[in-house]
């Protein structure tokens, strides 16, 4: 899902030979994009959800796996873990009402298929343990989907998103080949850093840490990136 103006968040859709599967690590109420994405990408042979994140379960899917920690899904093509995030909620003042926002679940994800592994941390603050403890057990893994924006003010934002530097760290603890920054450059999310700056950040971050500049990226619209291996 994209703001075509602006850069990249997501929900995933993969496509293998012979099936097409979608998974989110959480989720606002969105239904035209969940319509729009079923409508271009469908039929959809499996979604994988949190508890609660109901909105993509109606438009994505006939079949879906709506899991909780610490469960692990199998299906014909792929084996899936949930992950925990760190997360703080809060209670948000509308017009209205009080929207609640502790309502789902959110996390990450490990799918692992026959030869490789791709994992999304989900919406996530930073939890060294958590990670070194998944890159243990699940890595090396071949591709992760790491956050790298709306992390400005550190004091109200890190307890529940990672800043770039963050991010590269996670790529090393939970040993990750290649890494693909998200969640950044489209919504604003009640970040204040400019919506390029995570791009830029993690670039200097990423040098910082003496990682190749090929092991962690960033995709403009359209871009296509082939990971060997």
């Amino acid at each position: 899902m994209f703001d075509r103006n602006k850069t990249l968040w997501c929900g995933w859709i993969i496509k293998g030979p012979r099936h097409k599967f979608f998974y989110t690590g959480d989720t606002g109420f969105c239904a035209d994009e969940f319509r729009k994405l079923g409508d271009i990408h469908g039929p959809i042979d499996l979604s994988a959800i949190p508890i609660g994140a109901y909105e993509p379960r109606w438009f994505m899917s006939p079949q879906h796996i709506e899991t909780g920690m610490p469960d692990q899904g199998n299906t014909t093509f792929c084996q899936l873990y949930i992950l925990p995030t760190q997360q703080k909620w809060y209670v948000l003042p509308t017009q209205q009402k009080y929207y609640v926002l502790p309502m789902t679940l959110w996390c990450g994800w490990i799918i692992k298929g026959p030869r490789h592994k791709f994992f999304y941390t989900g919406d996530t603050g930073f939890c060294a343990d958590e990670f070194r403890k998944l890159g243990d057990i699940h890595g090396p893994i071949d591709l992760s989907a790491i956050p790298i924006g709306a992390y400005e003010p550190r004091w109200f934002m890190s307890p529940q998103h990672i800043d770039p530097g963050e991010a590269v760290q996670i790529h090393q603890l939970a040993k990750s080949k290649k890494s693909l920054g998200v969640h950044w450059g489209t919504y604003e999310m009640g970040s204040s850093e400019g919506y390029l700056e995570p791009r830029e950040k993690l670039a200097e971050a990423v040098a910082a840490a003496g990682l190749g500049p090929d092991e962690f990226v960033t995709l403009a619209h359209g871009q296509s990136w082939r990971v060997e291996g």
